[in-house]
This record gives structure tokens, sequence and C-alpha cells, in this order.
């Protein structure tokens, strides 16, 4: 089973408890279906390790804060989907994640931590996650 970056309660904490019903609800037994958020969530970390580990060793060990957020955003992006309740807000987020996450890929961005950082030594990078200490200038999209 993969580990998913984030847990229910993560969730809980960015969202209220009747969104995250609503989003997880199940017509057919008439209340919300949690199970489905764990499933999302480790859908949504599995989505993830696939963009960092292109630079990254997974799964990425201590668990820096920008993996945290983005898997709870996908994951809830993903229920809703298939509860066919696509919010916009959740639509925007994930599409912000993707992008980032091929950011991530490319070597454009960092996620905090060293690029040879183990679970023994998990130093946080310095500035950006840049190694060469140089700005880089994006455009809005």
């Amino acid at each position: 089973m993969p580990m998913a970056y984030a847990t229910r309660d993560d969730v809980l904490a960015r969202y209220q408890a009747d969104v995250v019903e609503r989003i997880c609800f199940d017509n057919d037994i008439d209340e919300a279906d949690l199970d489905k958020l764990e499933r999302a969530l480790e859908d949504a970390a599995a989505e993830i390790d696939s963009y960092v580990s292109t630079r990254y060793p997974v799964p990425v060990n201590p668990v820096p804060l920008i993996l945290r957020n983005m898997n709870v955003d996908l994951a809830l992006y993903s229920a809703a989907l298939t509860a066919d309740k696509l919010f916009d807000e959740l639509a925007r987020r994930a599409e912000n994640w993707r992008k980032h996450l091929v950011m991530i890929a490319k070597g454009t961005a960092g996620l905090g931590v060293r690029e040879d950082s183990s679970p023994s030594d998990p130093s946080p990078a310095e500035g950006t996650g840049f190694g060469t200490g140089m700005f880089v200038r994006s455009k809005r999209v």
C-alpha cells in the first residue's frame, strides 16, 4: 500500500468536516465514505511520487509541508471528481499543484530538502532548492 503524505486529520485541519463529508458522500450508503478519502490520499501520493521520483528518493521522509498540502488538495479533487462534485476551487488548486510538480521534476523548483537527503539526515535545503544560488524569474500562466 503506498504511503500517503497526508492523513485524514490533515485534510480535516485544512477543510471543514462538512465540506469533506459532502465531497465523500456516497449515495448508496447515504453517508460520507471516508475510506474513499483514504484511497484518494494514497492515489494522490502515488501521483506525487511519479513526479518527484525523478529527483528525490520516494517516499519523501520526513514529509515537507508542501507535499502534505499537495496531497490534501489533489486527494479532495480526485474524490470530488468521482462523486461528480467538481468544485472550481479544487480544480484550480489541483492544476496549480500539478504545474508545481512538473517544475520539481524538471529541477526548476524544489521540495525544500536537499536532493541527496536521507531519513537519517533530512537537512533542509538553503533558499528555494536551487543548487546555483541564482534567482529565477517565473511567468504567470
